[in-house]
């Protein structure tokens, strides 16, 4: 009898565990697709309007449905500063959709190695609101800090390669990195504007179970 309560019990956690496991994806894959327009009002300063769809689950789920519109001001040659506001359609897989806006604040820097190779650095601030038609308190605030790699190649194309690292600072608890990005694309120049595809892989660094996942990023800018 004893031997068939510890049985029982044994069946019962592993069940718990398996269940517990199921439910967060250590690794997937997505395509994220977006469309852009970018207008130079100025010399200095240059508007845009994105938008973006996002799936997961192996791609054959919706995960996001971004619009964002934002604004950059050249300092001088090797800086600028930038802003934009961001709605974002949330299809969380558990607690159902969610409408959240987010803002960032941008500081960039750019510098040519030597002929066709730059490098750019992007100190990002962001915080994002959730359930914005709601009064709330909670927010969460992200600080990124992303370096490029760019050689521009003899006609269109530029490849790249991007790393990025997210840092996480809940309303309660410490801080931690939450996520690492790396990234290798090419932007290629078009009449029109440009076209940008990119492969990329995502980690959580600082999980005791860390999830990956890679996705393929295709997006188009048009330059009227």
């Amino acid at each position: 009898m004893v031997k068939y309560k510890l049985l029982v019990a044994l069946i019962l956690i592993v069940t718990n565990a398996s269940f517990g496991q199921e439910r967060k994806v250590v690794r997937d894959f997505g395509i994220w697709v977006g469309a852009a327009v970018q207008k130079k009002v100025h010399k200095n300063v240059r508007l845009e309007l994105d938008q973006q769809l996002r799936t997961h689950v192996n791609s054959t789920r919706l995960d996001d449905y971004l619009a964002d519109f934002g604004a950059e001001y050249a300092i001088s040659k090797h800086f600028d500063v930038g802003a934009n506001i961001r709605y974002i359609y949330n299809v969380r897989r558990f607690e159902g959709a969610r409408h959240d806006l987010r803002y960032n604040v941008d500081f960039g820097f750019k510098i040519d190695i030597v002929k066709k190779l730059r490098v750019y650095y992007r100190l990002r601030y962001h915080q994002k609101f959730e359930t914005f038609y709601q009064p709330s308190k909670e927010f969460n605030t992200t600080i990124r800090n992303r370096i490029k790699l760019r050689y521009k190649l003899p006609k269109r194309n530029q490849i790249y390669l991007s790393g990025e690292v997210f840092r996480f600072f809940p309303r309660f608890g410490d801080a931690y990195f939450n996520t690492i990005r790396l990234c290798l694309g090419d932007k290629v120049d078009i009449t029109s504007g440009s076209i940008d595809v990119a492969f990329c892989y995502e980690v959580e660094p600082e999980s005791s179970w860390p999830a990956s996942f890679y996705f393929l990023r295709i997006g188009y800018v048009w330059k009227p």
